[in-house]
């Protein structure tokens, strides 16, 4: 064995170690999943790792059942033997206990093949052809725009979408169709299955359904079933919540098969929280929220444009795209080594969790929405930092996408953070901030006043803002751009021209979705859904952020 294949196995072994304490961090969970990946060798040792582990507690919960032996103390001093003493010898234990386990493992093998090699030998009746199951579902594809499929989903219009299993649609919205007439319309992110007639579950997304008698459609969703008849609704589910609202007909709601059935008519919306014990409840109605059908041409503009623009740029130094299939993947830093990685805020979690595969501004998008409480939430919540420090550059870009959703104890003293460092209790870098009643603002001086952008942001309508800053010794001067994209802004608008501001931004981990109290304890989660921060070593001149901005647009309307 050469010296980097000792490494990698010591390497593994402490990995392996790690995964069976549960001590793995992210990085790690990465790293391991990458020697198995590449070592047919790396994964058998895993495995044996985690069977011994097992066996190891299964014979040390027997052992604890019978009296043993007394631990050794010292003669001089009565005191039981330094913590080093039994690790060693614990660490002696287990490797005699490896070898024998490993002698036990070898000759149970060897028998089990001569028990098979003798099965093998007996003569036996021919087996019953197992039961046929349903391979493809009867909801034909018909479309669909920007679609992305995860793996076993794709199919062709007119075919039918595979039935009996979970179907990933990561990007874009498609459509679906039932012999009876029943349609749906779904919007990425979403995992769903076609299970048996004529069940459809959706396990997490937006779908617009359309309903037929023929078709006799239940929906199942996270807390209950709806039975269709000739009615349209739109459902979302996510991590904790579900919502229905039905927009023509009537659907017959029910939580579960002992529960009463609940009728629910065209106008009216319910909600249901995951892990509540009580019955779905009432809502505010909002049929805009659901596509109606598919867009009439996939359109010529699109996040991804801005994405590669960024991406492009020489004096980008971090860029957080928030795409991938993995939450590790959608953390990364795509251009500089700044990872990021979950944190709760100083007073708790509450009752949600960071959503990664939140709707973006298009179909070529994922956006992450951070958690913030309806009370208490500028310290209860979940956002995101790096899991290193984050030095400002003396001239800097921000550069991001942004929505907000007003939380539930919006006041004139709420402060919610999209990018932030904090170093001191005066010393802020709180680089793109939602205060009071929804104003876009920034600080780097917590003893001084929140300038005012005059700015204030439009509840659920997607947002381009950037933040250019230089910085000496004492004062900063910052510039600030927005455009409102919901609204179809063209034209960057100017909040703040080279306005001097006290301080200057410090050195600390950056928050995304989050910033730090005085004490630098986590506080002021984001209130709505980030995408495509990028944070460049330059203050980007309005001509380039105008055209960061004009990319997004289809060119025959510039």
């Amino acid at each position: 064995m050469n010296r980097d294949e000792g490494r990698i196995s010591r390497e593994l072994e402490d990995l392996a170690a790690a995964a069976c304490d549960g001590e793995l961090t992210d990085r790690e969970t990465a790293r391991l999943e990458t020697l198995l990946a590449e070592s047919p060798a790396a994964r058998r040792y895993y495995l044996f790792y985690l069977h011994l582990h097992g066996e190891l507690h299964w014979q040390q919960a027997v052992a604890a059942e019978r009296p043993g032996p007394a631990v050794q103390t010292s003669r001089a001093t009565g005191l039981k033997p330094p913590v080093p003493v039994l690790a060693r010898a614990a660490r002696r234990e287990a490797r005699t206990a490896r070898l024998r386990w490993a002698g036990f493992f070898f000759s149970s093998a060897l028998a089990l093949g001569l028990l098979v090699l003798a099965w093998r030998a007996v003569p036996r009746r021919p087996a019953k052809p197992p039961q046929a199951i349903a391979t493809q579902s009867q909801a034909r594809f018909a479309g669909g725009v920007h679609a992305r499929w995860g793996p076993g989903a794709s199919a062709a219009p007119g075919e039918r979408l595979p039935a009996q299993r979970t179907l990933q649609l990561s990007h874009g919205i498609v459509e679906a169709g039932y012999p009876g007439g029943a349609q749906l319309l779904i919007r990425a992110p979403a995992l769903f299955s076609f299970e048996q007639e004529p069940i459809l579950r959706l396990q997490r997304g937006e779908m617009m359904v359309r309903g037929s008698a023929a078709d006799r459609l239940v929906l199942a969703l996270p807390g209950g079933e709806i039975r269709l008849g000739a009615a349209s609704l739109g459902v979302t589910v996510r991590d904790n919540l579900s919502e229905v609202h039905v927009i023509e007909g009537e659907v017959t709601l029910q939580r579960g098969p002992d529960a009463a059935a609940e009728a629910v008519k065209a106008g009216e919306a319910r909600a249901w929280t995951r892990g509540a014990r009580q019955a779905w409840t009432a809502v505010a109605f909002e049929p805009d929220r659901f596509p109606r059908r598919l867009p009439e041409r996939a359109p010529t503009h699109s996040v991804a444009k801005l994405r590669s623009l960024a991406a492009a740029h020489p004096r980008l130094i971090h860029q957080y795209t928030f795409e991938g299939t993995s939450r590790l993947e959608k953390c990364r830093d795509k251009r500089g080594s700044l990872h990021l990685t979950e944190s709760v805020m100083a007073d708790g979690r509450g009752r949600g969790t960071l959503d990664y595969t939140a709707p973006g501004l298009d179909l070529t998008t994922e956006a992450v929405r951070p958690f913030r409480a309806d009370r208490g939430g500028s310290s209860i919540g979940a956002g995101l930092q790096t899991e290193t420090a984050f030095y400002p550059p003396r001239e800097m870009t921000v550069e991001l996408l942004l929505q907000y959703s007003p939380p539930g104890d919006e006041d004139d003293r709420s402060v919610g953070l999209a990018v932030a460092t904090r170093n001191g209790e005066t010393a802020c870098g709180f680089f793109v901030a939602v205060v009071g009643r929804g104003y876009l603002s920034l600080l780097l001086d917590a003893a001084a006043e929140w300038p005012e952008s005059g700015l204030q942001l439009t509840p659920e309508h997607w947002y381009y803002v950037a933040v250019t800053l230089v910085a000496n010794d004492r004062t900063t001067w910052a510039s600030a751009y927005a455009a409102n994209l919901s609204a179809g802004e063209r034209v960057l608008g100017r909040l703040l021209h080279r306005e001097p501001l006290p301080g200057t931004p410090p050195a600390s981990r950056l928050g995304i979705g989050k910033g730090f109290d005085e004490s630098a304890a986590h506080a002021y989660p984001w209130p709505g859904a980030l995408d495509e921060v990028a944070i460049y070593d330059s203050a980007l001149d309005p001509a380039t952020l105008q055209a960061h901005l004009e990319s997004m647009f289809p060119s025959e309307d510039r």
